[in-house]
């Protein structure tokens, strides 16, 4: 079928994603408004998928409760996912976020109106975390 990766394709995607994030799980946790509005204390997650446990991110939480929406800059891995979302400032530049090996689809691109951010919305279900 078109468009759809082979096994070896899948294989090789996910090994280069768990190097990748583990290789960025040590970053400093970015500090701003944000940060100090949610109490100032934050915590990093591994990020994988629900359906193939995959990883796909590693993502800084500030505050607490449940992960609703993924603020663009605060993804921190893989660098190929930092790229992506990093130098984008409009809604329709945002890609949804799926899962490189099992292409399920994880989240959708939102204005998050209440503070006017860039973000993903998170499908309920779609991932499972990891504190790191």
């Amino acid at each position: 079928m078109p468009g759809l990766l082979d096994l070896f394709d899948r294989l090789y995607i996910f090994t280069v994603v768990v190097k990748n994030i583990e290789a960025y799980a040590m970053l400093k946790a970015k500090q701003d408004e944000y940060f100090y509005n949610r109490g100032g204390e934050s915590v990093f997650l591994r990020i994988m998928c629900s359906s193939c446990k995959s990883q796909i991110a590693i993502y800084q939480k500030d505050g607490p409760g449940e992960l609703k929406r993924l603020y663009l800059d605060r993804i921190h891995g893989p660098p190929e996912l930092v790229d992506t979302y990093s130098s984008v400032t409009c809604i329709k530049n945002v890609v949804s976020l799926n899962c490189l090996v099992c292409e399920m689809k994880i989240a959708n691109p939102i204005i998050y109106e209440k503070e006017n951010r860039l973000a993903l919305s998170v499908f309920p279900g779609s991932i499972v975390l990891e504190v790191t």
